[in-house]
């Protein structure tokens, strides 16, 4: 049996800057399929969270946006 889940990181569009490096790990995600323990997803998160408040202190009204959602998915056979 599968377990999926989802990562909805934003809901409106986003500033260029942080748009890149989503779909720089989104391009990258495939690797994380080998994830299998729950600490490791955790960490992802965290790192995710981390690089989404940093990066929204930088945000401006002159910033170029891109368009949304973006979606993050990973599967992994339960332990």
């Amino acid at each position: 049996m599968q377990v999926m889940e989802h990562l909805y990181l934003m809901e409106k569009p986003l500033p260029r800057t942080l748009c890149r490096l989503f779909q720089q790990i989104a391009a990258q995600w495939v690797d994380f399929a080998s994830i299998h323990e729950e600490r490791h997803l955790a960490q992802l998160k965290e790192a995710l969270a981390v690089a989404w408040v940093r990066q929204s202190k930088k945000w401006t009204a002159q910033d170029t946006t891109c368009s949304g959602p973006l979606v993050f998915s990973y599967s992994a056979q339960p332990a």
